[in-house]
């Protein structure tokens, strides 16, 4: 009799652990959780520096006239009104001797 109560308790016990380890809300659904919230917190810093540089950009573009014109300039292609606008091409491969 007592070994069948010991044999009951041994597979209750192996019923838990085992729902422990791989139940909906079990060890390993924590380490996968664990890891999603590892790359979030990567990807939340890239984001974070990125906009910390946006930030900046936006600041020299509210303070700056200089850093208006050359963003004009490099975007949009602006040329003051005395100035003489020249484009270069590389050369391509066909139209070489």
């Amino acid at each position: 009799m007592q070994r069948v109560v010991i044999g009951v308790l041994l597979l209750l016990l192996a019923r838990v652990h085992y729902g422990l380890v791989f139940g909906k809300n079990g060890l390993r659904a924590y380490w996968q959780l664990k890891q999603a919230v590892r790359l979030l917190e990567t990807n939340n810093g890239q984001l974070a520096a990125r906009n910390q540089e946006l930030l900046i950009e936006v600041n020299a573009l509210v303070d700056d006239l200089e850093a208006i014109e050359e963003r004009a300039r490099y975007e949009l292609g602006m040329v003051r009104p005395d100035e003489q606008f020249y484009r270069l091409l590389p050369s391509s491969p066909d139209s070489q001797p």
